[in-house]
């Protein structure tokens, strides 16, 4: 394969989009971002790409899971491997709170999301036996707007106003 560059350049022939404005977890979808979701599609399809609506049948619990595996995982290495420990003062709550979390798990609470990633995986890749892509929202909301996360209130929430 050539450089980046080259590569962008290459026709990637006639796609098999898969295309669905559902989130992973079953959660509602905002109508804005279903909307944007669909857009992309009809784009794809515009440009010679089969796109046809259908989902990826997935268990949403092991889904999210599966994403602590990647949390416990970069979260408690980062700063274990670090010369020298983050003065926890320094840190927003939402950082303290996910450090504690990571250092809380034990094995087996990474063999138990191992086995969700692979009950993920599995059908994610017999999915793609069948499609080349899968359009869906990156977000199942319009993001927050700016300045109303409050990262170092003791729980995660909007900030009123």
């Amino acid at each position: 394969m050539g450089r980046p560059a080259e590569v962008i350049r290459t026709d990637p022939g006639r796609l098999r989009v898969a295309l669905t404005t559902s989130a992973w977890t079953g959660g509602s979808v905002d109508a804005q971002v279903a909307e944007t979701t669909v857009t992309a599609g009809k784009v794809l399809e515009r440009i010679g790409h089969t796109v046809t609506e259908t989902g990826l049948d997935v268990d949403g619990e092991a889904v999210v899971e599966a994403a602590m595996l990647t949390a416990v995982t970069t979260g408690g290495a980062v700063p274990r491997g670090a010369s020298r420990r983050p003065d926890a003062s320094s840190l927003e709550a939402v950082s303290r709170r996910v450090l504690a979390e990571t250092e809380a798990f034990t094995m087996l609470d990474v063999m138990r999301a191992m086995e969700a990633q692979h009950r993920v995986t599995r059908p994610v890749g017999r999915f793609f036996q069948e499609y080349d892509l899968l359009v869906t929202p990156k977000l199942a909301r319009l993001p927050a707007p700016h300045s109303t996360l409050d990262y170092d209130a003791p729980t995660l929430r909007c900030a009123p106003g």
